[in-house]
């Protein structure tokens, strides 16, 4: 064969070669537009299928720049809401059953915890994704039963759960946010379910309330009990501290808030509501909280009411309008600009500052 034979067999051969690999990677951009248009569609329907979900919203919590709001609901969703638009933004369904607490880092982070057993840590930015699960049907032996609140201390490094077996424990554990590692479980803390757990502002004490009527208050490093607090006649379910440590407000099934002096384990006052404006509270009252470093409580109730307080008056000194149903959660910027309440009838209202009625009102 001649020079210019092997040139042109050689040319004909990387042509050849040279149209295969072009074939090949026509296939896989094809492929791959197919697999994203499969993926997407799939994310439409998640979405789709989560927007159907049960309504009924069960804890809701903003992030630590007050930019976004999670509400979790009855049937394990995620909802995620822009707070200055009122506009959903995505939703999840990582959880399989109720999302009964959400509470945010000041580091941006975000913990939920369900009736799945579960506390799940996620980054709260934008763009939501899974750091990990603590818990969980894969692992029974971490948590016993339904985790219905939780709490991050101040620095972000821990976080409290709370929970139990209904009418036969309370449990309640700590863990390391950098590796979910249990750090401590305070053994026998209530004889019955935990509803409320709460750091102090100086993450030196952990409070919490249960079904066996009782709050207590743990040393957050050792764990050993420190005070116990007796006064509810009925399940403890909310918790909240003032900004100085020096106060704590809670609320129960026996329909009234309770103010009490920590160094002493003394309740200071007891708020049953205005008698004169819309009357007492009728059904539990299920979250409180402290707005920011003030002396101004917010109240939700299974009476419909979303109310304020505050901690020198035995009244309700507003009572925010058009709540509907069982009251689950609220919850308030730092600057009590923003209050924000929701439910059973699946609706989120918010309010600004005092004003008594509502700003907006959305659906997840």
């Amino acid at each position: 064969m001649t020079v210019a034979g092997t040139v042109i067999e050689r040319a004909k051969a990387i042509a050849e070669r040279t149209a295969k690999e072009l074939a090949d990677a026509q296939n896989a951009v094809a492929a791959r537009e197919e697999l994203l248009k499969q993926q997407e569609a799939a994310k439409e329907a998640a979405v789709t299928a989560a927007k159907a979900a049960s309504l009924t919203i069960r804890s809701l919590a903003f992030t630590a720049d007050s930019r976004r709001l999670a509400v979790g609901c009855e049937a394990g969703v995620i909802h995620f809401f822009d707070t200055e638009a009122g506009s959903w933004s995505e939703s999840n369904a990582d959880h399989q059953s109720a999302v009964r607490a959400i509470c945010a880092t000041s580091e941006g982070k975000l913990v939920t915890g369900s009736a799945d057993r579960r506390a799940l840590v996620w980054n709260a930015s934008s763009q939501w994704r899974l750091e990990r699960v603590i818990g969980g049907l894969n692992q029974p032996e971490v948590l016993v039963d339904r985790v219905l609140t939780l709490d991050f201390s101040r620095d972000g490094q821990w976080l409290a759960t709370g929970g139990g077996v209904p009418s036969r424990s309370g449990e309640l554990k700590t863990w390391n946010v950098a590796d979910g590692r249990l750090i401590r479980e305070i053994t026998a803390a209530h004889t019955e379910t935990v509803f409320a757990v709460r750091f102090s502002p100086d993450g030196k004490q952990l409070a919490s309330a249960a079904g066996d009527r009782l709050i207590k208050i743990f040393d957050a490093q050792s764990g050993e009990t420190i005070r116990r607090m007796a006064g509810h006649s009925g399940h403890v379910l909310g918790l909240s501290w003032k900004a100085d440590g020096k106060m704590l407000i809670s609320g129960g099934s026996d329909n009234v808030l309770k103010l009490w002096d920590v160094a002493k384990g003394l309740p200071l006052r007891t708020m049953k509501g205005t008698t004169y404006q819309i009357g007492e509270y009728k059904r539990d009252i299920t979250a409180v909280a402290f707005i920011g470093d003030s002396e101004q409580i917010l109240a939700a109730s299974g009476d419909g009411t979303v109310r304020l307080h505050r901690t020198t008056s035995d009244n309700d000194i507003l009572t925010f309008a058009g709540s509907k149903g069982y009251q689950h959660s609220v919850a308030a910027t730092p600057d009590g600009r923003s209050v924000i309440a929701s439910g059973s009838d699946g609706t989120l209202r918010v309010w600004s500052g005092h004003v008594p009625q509502p700003k907006q009102s959305f659906v997840p």
